[in-house]
């Protein structure tokens, strides 16, 4: 419990989706600011079907990006930290199966 003389909760939230004045208002009137568009190039890749396996696709596409694409980073979006979790450490492990000529 914070007491009455502590300094004020500080809270930032980052959201594509958030429904900002619902969340404003919870928060009885927080200020909220808008920031609109990116501010570098992002490139969106979809799979062309529904995947069964949504974490083993993600691994895949993720792999194969690294190997096709030159430069850049790659940004997946998961539901949770186990699925982050299982994730990373399935790049992990197939990151040595890459072939020697792949980048690093």
């Amino acid at each position: 419990r914070r007491a009455l003389t502590s300094r004020p909760l500080r809270l930032i939230v980052m959201s594509a989706t958030l429904e900002v004045d619902l969340f404003c208002n919870f928060f009885n009137g927080a200020p909220a600011v808008r920031v609109l568009g990116r501010s570098f190039p992002v490139q969106t890749y979809y799979a062309s079907a529904p995947q069964h396996d949504y974490l083993e696709a993600a691994v895949n596409a993720v792999l194969q990006i690294h190997t096709d694409e030159t430069e850049g980073d790659v940004l997946v979006f998961l539901t949770g930290q186990d699925d982050i979790e299982a994730v990373a450490a399935a790049i992990e492990q197939r990151k040595l199966l890459l072939p020697a000529d792949a980048p690093a």
